[in-house]
């Protein structure tokens, strides 16, 4: 087809077996398998029983369309990355002696490549078999024990499957109450053993972006499938934002913990629990909130009381544009504040996706004035 010809594209779709409302996004490709500029398009499907009356539509916060002219919830495709971006995350630390012998324990089930920071090799360890690994302040080594073999070295420690299998954290014990008092020890990617100039020794993983966002248990799996949308997009503009600031912790060279104070991180064993929302990274891979064409910050919040707060009367600072003070809609019923208050009020944004937002009329309602691009592939 010569450039610049309109073509016309027809579509079928089956509707989903089972009633509800999903997200498809579509790009167009050529024959190579090159993707066009601009071609990105998200398709909502409302899926009812056959004997069913039409669902209920309810009023949407209006969102104004792209200068281009573009439907509203039109998402475009507008690539800041080559490559899928890589999350580095804190997920355990401990205070280091000269005495005791401390070793964080790693084990998979398949064979495992233990090297130094530089990527020069250890060692190959076979499937279940313990890699011990422990840091000594005085002289600055690390060591580690395999087996009965004994290693000494000065650079952090990575432990990386051979192949595609999570890493059990076996030295990991933390328990949440609201998952169950499990340890979740188990995480895709990497597991690097850190001193970090604080004088604690961080246990770090590090995975795709993607493979970290499905590992978060900030929502109910249960939770309506356009507020699980929502949800990951805001995870994923929240931590984009940092990964592309350097980090928050540039001392100990990861960018968020896995802990409440950035975002809850649980590994494999909380994205095993948690299908409608992996599905839900799936969907919507790839696309963040931005404002100026930049990743914007994007926090969220348990439950507003009645309105959110901005960014400033919380943290200081200069203003956010997006993250003004907005009204919650009617139809939310949040009367106490629980957490921070700023950005998307988790609970509202549920109530909202239970009558029928979709997760971009919920976003562009927290967040003022935001766009929605997709930034890698």
């Amino acid at each position: 087809m010569p450039s610049g010809v309109v073509a016309y594209v027809t579509a079928r779709f089956r509707a989903p077996a089972t009633p509800g409302t999903t997200t498809e996004h579509f790009v167009l490709r050529t024959l190579a398998g090159v993707t066009l500029a601009d071609s990105g398009v998200a398709i909502t499907i409302i899926s009812t029983t056959a004997d069913a009356p039409a669902p209920t539509v309810v009023p949407m916060i209006p969102i104004a369309p792209a200068p281009s002219g573009a439907e509203a919830n039109f998402i475009p495709f507008l690539p800041q990355y080559k490559n899928e971006p890589t999350m580095r995350v804190g997920v355990a630390y401990y205070k280091p002696t000269n005495t005791g012998w401390v070793p964080q324990r790693i084990r998979a089930t398949v064979p495992v490549r233990v090297t130094r920071e530089d990527g020069g090799l250890i060692a190959t360890v076979p499937a279940g078999t313990a890699v011990n690994i422990d840091y000594r302040p005085t002289d600055r080594t690390y060591h580690i024990h395999i087996n009965n073999t004994w290693y000494t070295e000065h650079q952090p420690i990575r432990v990386t499957p051979t192949t595609s299998a999570p890493l059990e954290l076996a030295s990991y014990t933390k328990k949440l109450v609201w998952e169950g008092n499990r340890a979740d020890n188990h995480f895709r990617g990497t597991i690097e053993i850190r001193y970090a100039s604080t004088g604690y020794v961080w246990t770090i993983n590090e995975l795709p972006l993607e493979e970290y966002l499905k590992g978060l248990v900030e929502t109910n799996d249960r939770a309506p499938a356009e507020f699980h949308a929502a949800q990951v997009i805001a995870a994923r503009s929240f931590a984009l934002f940092h990964i592309a600031s350097g980090g928050k912790y540039t001392k100990g060279k990861f960018v968020l913990t896995g802990t409440a104070s950035d975002q809850v991180y649980r590994g494999d064993d909380g994205a095993k629990r948690r299908p409608n929302l992996v599905r839900a990274v799936e969907a919507t891979r790839g696309i963040v909130m931005t404002y100026d064409d930049r990743v914007a910050v994007t926090p969220y919040f348990a439950q507003s009381n009645g309105s959110t707060r901005d960014y400033t009367s919380v943290w200081g600072g200069a203003p956010k544009a997006w993250l003004a003070s907005v009204a919650d809609p009617p139809i939310c019923t949040g009367k106490r504040l629980i957490g921070h208050g700023v950005g998307m009020s988790q609970r509202c944004a549920m109530q909202l996706a239970s009558n029928g937002w979709n997760f971009q009329s919920i976003l562009h309602h927290f967040y003022t004035g935001v766009a929605l691009q997709k930034v890698y592939e």
